[in-house]
């Protein structure tokens, strides 16, 4: 798409959309490549573009973006009451951002061949990880914090794990 205001996938509403292949490339002012409001974006093999760095902006509701052996570079916008869930499968790999700051507004699952790389201190609802050493998560000297009261994280026990890269995985206090 080009122009401003022109994302490129859009998925509200209960919307789903799968993707395969390709490229997904924005030009423009306000042009996410994936725009959510209520929605579900899966994404397999693509690859992302945007003049604007702008990948991905979660308005509204609960959603969930699958990678599928996609790989992006990212600190997506989440909007007040928003909430995302983040799938990596198959060597997906996120960089970026996910929420600096509590209220924690995205939860992750990551399959053993994926990974998770901070830019910045996290705070996840949930982490689900088949790596229970958790040595998928390049934390660049950034802590990944969770809420040990969601039941997703009943698995980490409340206990902290240290990250390659110098961070920790700990609990939200």
């Amino acid at each position: 798409t080009s122009g401003g205001s022109s994302p490129a996938l859009v998925a509200k509403d209960g919307g789903v959309i799968s993707f395969t292949g390709g490229t997904v490339s924005t030009e423009g002012a306000d042009s996410p490549c994936v725009l959510l409001e209520g929605g579900k974006v899966s994404l397999t093999g693509v690859s992302l573009q945007s003049t604007s760095g702008e990948f991905l902006r979660v308005l509204s509701g609960a959603n969930e973006l699958v990678l599928d052996g996609t790989v992006i570079t990212a600190s997506p916008i989440l909007a007040e009451g928003a909430a995302l869930k983040l799938v990596l499968q198959n060597g997906a790999s996120f960089t970026g951002e996910l929420g600096n700051e509590p209220p924690a507004k995205v939860s992750v699952t990551l399959d053993a061949k994926s990974t998770l790389s901070l830019s910045a201190d996290t705070y996840l609802v949930a982490l689900v990880n088949a790596d229970a050493a958790h040595q998928n998560i390049q934390s660049n000297g950034f802590s990944l914090y969770y809420a040990s009261n969601a039941p997703e994280n009943a698995y980490l026990g409340g206990q902290s794990f240290a990250l390659p890269g110098g961070g920790y995985l700990t609990p939200m206090i």
